[in-house]
């Protein structure tokens, strides 16, 4: 069994039908080999997609109960609880707080904010994916789960490739070069 820390783009293109990498996606969240790992920061950013992309998501309304009575928010939040209880990845949170020092303040903030920060000056990266990264690192040393590989198709993370699993030893691989190396 392999553990992929799943970058949310790889889960959203599973959620999309007409995205490019869907069939991708597909192969990698029904293969039984593989054990699918997020964070919280996975599910924030599935709601948030969700939420801007609300208009556009096809919801069989017959089938929900009173779904002409909910505001908007509630069938959004609706939505996001009915998608992110069907996908198959194993959401993790990692809780802890660390002291953080920055001149003469001692602060105290989670270890995935603490992370992304001690990274950031290494790698070219957006702060969402530094925060992504961060959490599949604590994931991987708190939570002491092998990380075989961190999936995306996210191109500045992958043009970062090399320098991240230089110092972070985690293998950052697109979602089609998996499913080549893994045979599927």
């Amino acid at each position: 069994m392999k553990n992929l820390y799943l970058d949310t783009n790889v889960i959203i293109s599973y959620l999309r039908k007409n995205d490019i990498f869907n069939d991708l996606s597909n192969k990698i969240m029904n293969y039984n080999n593989f054990e699918r790992i997020g964070s919280t920061l996975t599910i924030l950013e599935i709601s948030s997609v969700i939420s801007k992309q609300f208009d556009n998501i096809e919801i069989n309304e017959a089938k929900i109960k009173n779904w002409d009575n909910l505001s908007i928010v509630e069938k959004k939040l609706l939505v996001i609880y009915y998608f992110t209880t069907k996908i198959p990845v194993k959401f993790y949170f990692t809780s802890n707080n660390e002291k953080f020092y920055i001149k003469d303040q001692d602060l105290s903030i989670n270890v995935d904010f603490s992370k992304a920060i001690r990274i950031a000056p290494f790698f070219n990266l957006r702060t969402i994916d530094n925060l992504q990264l961060s959490s599949a690192l604590n994931i991987r040393d708190i939570k002491n789960i092998h990380l075989d590989y961190f999936v995306t198709t996210d191109e500045v993370i992958l043009d970062n490739a090399k320098e991240i699993q230089k110092l972070t030893h985690v293998t950052i691989i697109h979602s089609e070069k998996l499913i080549e190396i893994e045979k599927i």
